[in-house]
């Protein structure tokens, strides 16, 4: 049960401060609260993993710890907190353009 917690609750916290932001609804946010868990987790596991120093992390084994799911908690729920300010700050100041020419195969022969 510690486990789901710990993975699935810091999304909540990413959906609630992005509809606050937004002056939203939490409904219309929370079509965007499985890829707040997604990147949270990504980024979460991404730290275990530098911290371990690269060496071999059995989640299995470390979730079932209550000091492990603690930790884990605390630094997903700081990233939680922070992503949709971050998020917020890359729609606002930053803009990539894609630009599609479809080259013509009758100027090469």
């Amino acid at each position: 049960m510690m486990i789901y917690f710990c993975l699935l609750f810091p999304g909540f916290i990413s959906v609630y401060i992005n509809s606050r932001r937004c002056d939203s609804n939490i409904k219309q946010e929370f079509f965007k609260y499985p890829l707040y868990v997604l990147l949270i987790n990504i980024i979460t596991l991404s730290i275990v993993y530098i911290y371990a120093r690269g060496n071999e992390v059995s989640l299995d084994y470390n979730f079932g710890t209550l000091g492990f799911c603690l930790k884990y908690l605390i630094i997903s729920t700081i990233i939680a907190y922070s992503l949709p300010y971050i998020v917020e700050f890359y729609r606002k100041n930053i803009k990539i353009e894609l630009e599609y020419v479809k080259k013509d195969n009758k100027d090469e022969k």
